[in-house]
């Protein structure tokens, strides 16, 4: 929750003055105060929040004789990082740990950290500047470029609004790339953001300026875990997602978990209840107006196996539009996940618990891994008997016919003569989508389309892809900013590294079996869970919420009228766009993905709007 800020090559008073700005963008980062330090042309800020049992009750900023150094850490080594850096056994905050390990190992530092940080640091004896971000991009920090200065900030609103102040900015500074991204919904590839000259720290990366060289190279590779030979998988499992979410309940006061009633959340919220001895609360939304919007069921389950009272908010009266709107005048940037804003309405009543932190189960199918690379290899081996028994693997998870999607599996795969054209006819059956987003991008702009990044060739490739994909870091970056704004840091277990590590050791047999996904999962966690959550093989569709959500809107606003004034029509072709709108008016038939891709155009079009009338 603490903001970072930092400016570089302005003269003294311009720099602290640019400081000051984006500080007072993120003024709810600092229930503790703010502090400044200047030095030459280089000033650093922070709005501080205590968070940890050992955090200062004052903002620090480490000033020394050879060091300015600004950071937002909770890291999971401290006991390994006191007994190296601190031999008289003094209790340091993580923060002040993760100055120590810059004024000993310098640009080395990120290696030997584990856990959630960023930090900001300047060398004075040889003027370089530091900046790095996480292994997995929990913690965001932005910067821009221009004109010679360098500036930082934990949010990119501060860094885009200093630009907007200036007569330069218009809508020819949006990146075409981003935008076309945005529309079909791919995340940004690098470090680019949404305008020219604003950039992120990438996951895993450190950022050097020297002299005018400004560089990023990447300190963290991520690989399996080296294990004994034939290890207890389950205990194993267990014993490292026990301890990440033990990790995390190193927190001031209350401490507060999401609990959807999927697999992820439930396991979180059980193993926190197990550990935590001080005030814990879970809190659910609950949807009743959708059978299949509905969680209730599970959630009851996971509450009474563990005897815990959830606080069950009811959500049918959300709208991912409104939300969407007050997020993006918070964030000053479109996001890709409509589904926010059942967390944008959740996260007030965490806050009234008066708990500060609140646990997450998201990212943890990437990180687990649903194992369907097994369904391809079974497939490839003609080995049809086994595909049939997991096939409910996949057809529970997306909620499709077994028998279908077998069929699907057995003439991709099948010798017969004659299955390839089954094979085409099958595949067009019940897909019902109304087109495809790349599609509405005007044919001059058809190169700025993202290219499809290649599959890994193996299936160990193909989970890491699944964990590092820029999709995810952007959900850290919207996570961070919507819980900020409620006084609230949002921890996520299953980004551990070492739990990261070992799932990416696991195999692929433990992946998915007896027509489970996830199973190593399952049998660890048979100790903390009722059944009915435990072997569920479906999981909360979010899509029904934004269909009913969207009927209204379409009902209330003609976006074919209001296109043509639209600043997306620079970009995407209107007669291609007014054809989607009106076969998008009967909402209740649309499937997943053109509901999402209506829901990214409308956000898009808010957006773009919103700039030009800042500009």
């Amino acid at each position: 929750m603490t903001g970072l800020a930092a400016s570089f090559g302005n003269p003294g008073a311009q720099s602290v003055q640019t400081v000051r700005h984006l500080l007072s963008e993120m003024r709810h980062r600092s229930r503790d105060g703010e502090a400044v330090e200047s030095y030459n042309e280089a000033t650093f800020g922070i709005a501080y929040t205590a968070k940890l049992p050992e955090d200062t009750q004052a903002p620090e900023i480490w000033n020394t004789d050879e060091w300015l150094i600004i950071a937002d850490a909770r890291l999971d080594n401290r006991a390994e990082l006191t007994a190296q850096l601190c031999p008289e056994g003094e209790v340091h905050s993580d923060c002040r740990l993760l100055y120590l390990a810059i004024e000993y190992w310098t640009d080395e530092a990120p290696r030997h950290l584990r856990g959630d940080f960023a930090f900001v640091a300047l060398n004075k004896a040889t003027g370089t500047i530091l900046a790095c971000r996480d292994p997995f991009g929990i913690r965001p920090l932005f910067f821009r470029v221009e004109e010679g200065v360098l500036s930082f900030s934990t949010e990119a609103r501060g860094l885009i609004n200093l630009a907007i102040r200036s007569p330069r900015l218009n809508i020819s500074d949006v990146r075409i790339s981003h935008t076309i991204s945005a529309v079909t919904g791919n995340g940004s590839k690098g470090g680019e953001a949404e305008i020219r000259g604003l950039y992120r720290v990438q996951p895993g990366h450190l950022l050097v300026k020297n002299k005018e060289e400004l560089t990023e190279v990447s300190y963290f590779k991520l690989r399996p875990a080296e294990l004994a030979p034939d290890p207890d998988w389950p205990s194993e499992f267990r014993r490292r997602f026990e301890d990440a979410v033990e990790s995390r309940l190193r927190t001031k006061g209350k401490l507060a978990t999401l609990l959807s009633g999927g697999l992820d959340s439930s396991a979180i919220t059980a193993v926190a209840a197990r550990q935590s001895a001080k005030n814990f609360c879970a809190v659910a939304g609950i949807f009743k107006e959708k059978a299949s919007g509905d969680e209730e069921i599970y959630i009851e389950a996971v509450g009474n196996h563990l005897g815990l009272d959830v606080l069950k908010v009811p959500l049918d009266e959300v709208s991912p539009i409104k939300a969407m709107q007050s997020i993006i005048a918070a964030m000053g940037r479109p996001f890709n996940a409509p589904g926010i804003a059942v967390l944008d309405s959740l996260l007030p009543h965490i806050s009234k618990s008066g708990a500060m932190h609140y646990l997450d189960g998201h990212g943890g199918d990437e990180v687990i891994s649903y194992g369907f690379d097994k369904l391809i290899e079974l497939g490839r081996q003609k080995k049809w008997l086994e595909l049939w028994k997991q096939m409910p693997a996949w057809s529970g998870l997306f909620g499709t016919s077994q028998l279908l999607d077998f069929a699907r599996f057995f003439l991709r795969f099948s010798t017969l003569p004659g299955t390839y054209r089954l094979r085409r006819t099958l595949l067009s059956l019940g897909k019902g989508k109304l087109t495809d987003p790349g599609r509405l991008v005007k044919e001059k702009f058809a190169g700025n389309l993202p290219a499809k990044e290649p599959i890994g060739k193996t299936a160990l490739e193909r989970h890491v892809q699944s964990i590092q994909n820029g999709l995810l870091c952007e959900s850290f970056e919207l996570y961070d900013v919507v819980a900020s704004r409620h006084g609230l840091q949002p921890l996520f277990p299953f980004f551990d590294q070492r739990l990261v590590e070992f799932c990416l050791a696991v195999p692929d047999d433990l992946k998915l079996h007896n027509g489970h996904t996830r199973y190593l999962m399952r049998e660890a966690m048979q100790s903390y869970l009722p059944s009915k959550v435990l072997w569920r093989r479906s999981k909360f569709d979010f899509t029904p919420v934004l269909r009913r959500q969207l009927a209204p809107w379409q009902k209330e606003t003609d976006l074919n009228d209001d296109a043509r004034s639209s600043p997306l029509l620079n970009i995407l072709s209107q007669e291609r766009i007014t054809s989607f709108l009106k076969k998008c008016q009967d909402t209740h038939r649309l499937k997943s993905e053109d509901a999402q891709l209506l829901w990214r155009i409308i956000s898009l079009d808010y957006w773009l709007k919103t700039l030009e009338k800042e500009k």
